[in-house]
Parts: C-alpha cells; structure tokens; sequence
C-alpha cells in the first residue's frame, strides 16, 4: 500500500475559515507511527504538470489559476483566495492521486491520498473547496493509459457534482454517488447512479443501500480500477451535512469497501474529502478507520 502526502497540503488559511486544514498534517502524524517500520509507503508527489490537467480542465480556467486571474466571484465559489501555494497545492493534490493510480494498478494494491476528492471542480470552474478534480483527472489519465472500466465510488456526504459532469460522456468510467438529499449542492449533476438520502438518515439505511449497491457494482461493471471518495462528512454531527451516521457506521461503510475490493481483486485508490466539524477529533477518528481498514484488506489483494 501507498500513501500520498506533501507538507504543501497544510495551506494558510484565515483563522475563521471552516476548512480544517491541519488534519492533514495530524493525519501525516498517524500514518508516520502506524507505519514506522515502513518508510517506502510514501508518495511525495510534485506538482502536475499542466499538459496533464488538460486531459480534464479547460485551457481557459488552468491559465487563471496559473496567473491568478480568477474573477472575485469565481474565487467565493471556491471558498478559498487565489495564491500561488493553492495552486500548487492543488497540482500536488491531483498528481498524488494520480500516482497512487499507476502504482495501485500495477502492484494490484490500495492507495490513500491524505488530501483529495475535489469532486466540485468543474472542466471550467471550480467550486466548495475545490479548484481542480483529482478523480476526474485521475480517470481521464487512467482511460487513456488503457483503462476501459474505473468505478468512482463517491461516498461524501455532498454530490460529486464537478465528477459527474466530467465523466457523463466517458463510457469507460460510471460514477456511482451515495449522499444527502438536502445540502450542498444545491443543484445536482446527474451521476450514473445517485442515490440520495433525507436529512437523519442512519446507519441501518445508509449502510445497507451501500451493502445492496456494491456486489451489483462489481458484477455489472466488473471495473479494474476503484476510486474510493470516503468523506468524514457522513457523520453526524457535521456542520454542512445532514446525515447521521456514527463513527462506527463510517468505519462499516469503509469496509464494505474493501472487502468488495479486495476479494474482487480491484485496485483501489482511497480520497480523504470532506469533514466540517468545529471538533475536530470525530473527523480525524473517520479518516484514521479508514487508512486502517484499507491496511486491513489489502493484503487479501495478494491472494
């Protein structure tokens, strides 16, 4: 298994800003002792390069985040200012995801990306937090390194609105979205499958629509490669989300995962998404389950 991060993921932000940055860096500090007697589990990825962003982006909208020449309205869609340490971040972000890609399909293995699942960004904007589509871009590389059949399994509490409207066209990849009904966004992309929830939803419900979707997912599709968004914002508790799902729902979703992967024998590249709480231990508590539960089922991948 890999992991990718880079410490340009922890981005100044303003104090009251609602993204918690820093549990990037606590996450680097949880995977540094679990995996300690393992120093080759990093990835440190380098900034994309532009030709490759291309491959999912308009030239138009990567010039403006190349200069800095985002109009004051684009920037409050993003919810971040412009600065060139975002966009660097950003290309670090996608590049990351992308070497997770190459390496879990060669070595028929699981990656997790600390950062990733920018699924609002658009071919031509960006929005919630997201400036460019790490699993938009990741699968369009993909495709054109020979892929036919990529899965992104989209489990954040909000619609991969930006990844559906990439993909609606690409009969090599199916996005399959699982979120509520009633947040952000407020107009919803078609996916290839939604399936939406009503603000209190719970464990028993949430869990098993994901328990009856995933074996049809993997005979139907039969894809040979997952790209996992495993959002915190699930939980209940979020400030953006609606849903009510405990802790321990999250780590059962999280190996729902996995385990159809791995006695599949599907590579599978995991995105950390979103998470919006003012304490941020719940949130750090979902992400570490699912590093955890990814190291779980991995090794049954060799078999």
């Amino acid at each position: 298994m890999k992991i990718a991060f880079h410490p340009s993921f922890i981005h100044p932000l303003p104090q009251n800003h609602r993204f918690p940055m820093e549990k990037y860096q606590k996450l680097k500090n949880f995977c540094d002792r679990i995996f300690e007697q393992n120093k080759d589990v990093w990835i440190t990825p380098n900034p994309m390069k532009e030709e490759w962003i291309k491959s999912t982006h308009s030239e138009q909208y990567i010039e403006k985040l190349q200069k800095g020449t985002l109009e004051k309205l684009e920037e409050r869609k993003i919810g971040f200012p412009w600065s060139a340490q975002l966009w660097e971040r950003e290309r670090r972000i996608v590049q990351g995801t992308w070497e997770l890609i190459q390496y879990a399909y060669e070595n028929q293995s699981f990656g997790v990306n600390i950062a990733g699942g920018t699924h609002h960004a658009f071919a031509d904007k960006g929005e919630g937090f997201c400036l460019l589509n790490d699993l938009a871009i990741g699968a369009n590389l993909g495709v054109l390194a020979g892929l036919t059949r990529i899965l992104i399994l989209d489990l954040d509490v909000h619609q991969g609105n930006g990844t559906a409207s990439i993909l609606r066209d690409n009969p090599h990849c199916f996005t399959f979205s699982m979120h509520a009904e009633k947040t952000y966004p407020l107009r919803k992309e078609k996916s290839d499958l939604d399936r939406a929830f009503a603000p209190g939803t719970k464990d028993d419900e949430y869990l098993q629509t994901l328990e009856e979707h995933l074996p049809l997912l993997m005979h139907e599709i039969k894809p040979e490669l997952i790209l996992y968004n495993a959002g915190a914002d699930i939980l209940e508790g979020d400030d953006v989300g609606t849903l009510q799902i405990t802790l321990e729902g999250c780590r059962k979703r999280d190996e729902l995962v996995y385990k159809n992967a791995a006695s599949n024998g599907i590579p599978t590249v995991t995105t950390m998404g979103g998470g919006y709480q003012k304490n941020l231990t719940p949130i750090l508590q979902a992400h570490e389950n699912t590093i955890l539960e990814a190291c779980k089922w991995e090794p049954l991948m060799k078999k």
